[in-house]
């Protein structure tokens, strides 16, 4: 019975431990702002994040975009690109400099479908 009753103690304790630490991060970075040298900086790194905000939803539609195309377009032709999700994470790693051009050495032009 005691164990039990120590169970859902321990389990409430952690939601209420989270709950304060969230609580101590909002009001850490509301102090921050007021700070005559870290509240400038604060605000402008505010400003910022929103700017990347925008750049990483059009990134991923950009990866998106060309996730489909390649998929569509290799689906029978390279290993790399035979599902959508193999497709979307070679693509990522492209983007980041990873990538293999060679896999596109033996692939005939007559199997493209689209744009080639």
């Amino acid at each position: 019975m005691f164990a039990n009753l120590q169970e859902h103690i321990d389990s409430n304790f952690e939601y209420f431990f989270a709950v304060t630490v969230l609580a101590l991060i909002f009001r850490i970075i509301g102090i921050l702002q007021f700070n005559e040298k870290v509240g400038p900086l604060f605000k402008i790194v505010s400003k910022l994040s929103v700017d990347f905000f925008y750049f990483c939803i059009i990134y991923l539609l950009m990866a998106l975009m060309f996730s489909i195309l390649i998929n569509i377009n290799f689906l029978d032709e390279i290993e790399d690109y035979e599902t959508f999700t193999k497709s979307f994470f070679a693509v990522m790693n492209a983007s980041l400099g990873n990538y293999d051009f060679s896999i596109f050495d033996n692939v005939s032009s007559s199997s493209l479908k689209l744009f080639g």
